[in-house]
């Protein structure tokens, strides 16, 4: 009687293997020092998220309808594709901005630069008429600015500031913290080590979030 073969190790319920690594982080911890920055710098990063969300809609809204993007496009995207001959990190959903961010091994005046190019890129493509989302965007960005942290905080890897600054801005930006936590972990594979500074970041920053989106509709009622 033949022999059965090896049953596989997915189940009904799914495969048991864990989900691919997206992003390589280093082994990170968190230190007083980390947890210190992590309440000082929230609120400042809900700004810039907020910022970013209201500059992204703000193009979207003034966008060419109809025959006008036949007309805005073509030499937004010919920008775009001069731009990333000498940043080719810009193009893309930022997931080669976002790993650069992580690996903290470019010097800080080229990271400053490629996220002033990111941000231009994704506002002109938007405003162009193109369609698409600020989600990823959004997680690079962070990630990126974490990173120049190291300039004022020394003494804390600047993978730390970026992983932790991607999860604050992306939790700002969609007004859902724990959904952001989640991606960041699922993304990085990284342990539990970082939850308690990215917890204080992330609240400082959708309070802030929150109170400056009250206030606008306020002034706006």
């Amino acid at each position: 009687m033949p022999s059965r073969p090896p049953r596989s190790r997915r189940s009904s319920r799914g495969s048991s293997f864990p989900p691919p690594l997206l992003y390589a982080v280093p082994h990170l911890t968190s230190t007083p020092s980390l947890l210190v920055w992590s309440v000082l710098a929230g609120p400042v990063l809900g700004i810039a998220a907020v910022g970013f969300v209201r500059l992204a809609h703000m193009a979207e809204d003034r966008r060419p309808r109809g025959r006008g993007i036949l007309i805005g496009m073509p030499p937004v995207f010919a920008a775009v594709g001069l731009v990333s001959v000498a940043l080719p990190a810009i193009l893309g959903n930022g997931r080669s901005l976002r790993q650069i961010a992580f690996d903290a091994t470019v010097p800080i005046g080229l990271v400053a630069l490629l996220l002033a190019g990111k941000v231009a890129v994704t506002i002109a493509t938007i405003g162009s008429g193109a369609a698409g989302g600020t989600l990823t965007p959004s997680l690079a960005f962070r990630a990126v600015t974490g990173g120049l942290w190291d300039l004022v905080w020394p003494g804390i890897p600047p993978a730390a500031f970026a992983f932790i600054a991607a999860a604050r801005f992306l939790a700002a930006a969609m007004r859902a913290p724990l959904t952001a936590l989640v991606l960041v972990l699922e993304f990085t594979h990284e342990g539990p080590s970082l939850v308690i500074p990215m917890l204080l970041a992330t609240s400082g920053a959708v309070l802030v979030a929150y109170l400056l989106g009250r206030r606008r509709n306020v002034e706006v009622d």
